[in-house]
């Protein structure tokens, strides 16, 4: 009994914390130029206090044609030298490394991240098969999505959680499948620490 009311807990805490994606999404869709200032402010409210949501990030949709113009604006944006594999959108590969992206139509890479995370900035979420389902499941439905518990490249275990941002319609319910495709500018990620999150939902149901 108490091992299910805390799995129950556990999962109530998740859905609190993933619904931080949601909010930032339409923040998002109401100012597509939205600065990472701006982000990192509103960002940073959301993350204070709860040690099981371990980051706040947003993916654009990237064309192929503008993969050099947002790598640049990315190295400008977090000072970062352009002969760092980092100024550059980086893929994961099946061994868990990660290496300079190859050339593919689009991208979605992480462009706003709160807290920064030199790591984690450009690393494209669709170069991953577990995120890149979820994230299409998250578009398709209009919906937040959740991965299982996945490797992050934090290097921790934990869940992302999807929201997708639509060019035209708020909440993307009013558009149908193929304009919901058609539509996407991006995602609004919630990043969870499994282990925090666990260790914050036990320490609760121990003082209750």
């Amino acid at each position: 009994e108490i091992t299910a009311t805390l799995d129950t807990k556990l999962v109530d805490s998740a859905r609190l914390l993933t619904r931080d994606a949601v909010v930032l999404a339409h923040l998002l869709h109401l100012n597509p130029n939205m600065t990472l200032a701006h982000f990192a402010s509103v960002a940073s409210l959301h993350i204070a206090g709860n040690a099981g949501l371990l980051a706040l990030q947003y993916v654009p949709r990237v064309q192929h044609a503008d993969r050099a113009s947002l790598e640049a604006k990315a190295r400008q944006l977090y000072n970062i030298s352009a002969g760092s594999q980092s100024g550059h959108f980086r893929q994961l590969n099946a061994n868990g490394s990660l290496s300079v992206s190859e050339d593919k139509p689009e991208y979605y890479p992480i462009y706003y991240i709160e807290p920064y995370n030199e790591n984690v900035v450009l690393f494209d979420v669709g170069s991953s098969l577990q995120r890149t389902k979820v994230m299409n499941e998250s578009r398709d439905m209009a919906a937040l999505a959740l991965t299982e518990r996945i490797p992050l490249i934090q290097g921790v275990a934990g869940i992302v959680a999807f929201a997708p941002v639509y060019r035209v319609a708020a909440d993307g319910q009013t558009l149908n499948l193929t304009s919901r495709r058609e539509q996407v500018i991006g995602f609004s990620l919630s990043v969870l620490n499994v282990e925090q999150l666990f260790l914050e939902t036990l320490s609760t149901e121990v003082a209750a």
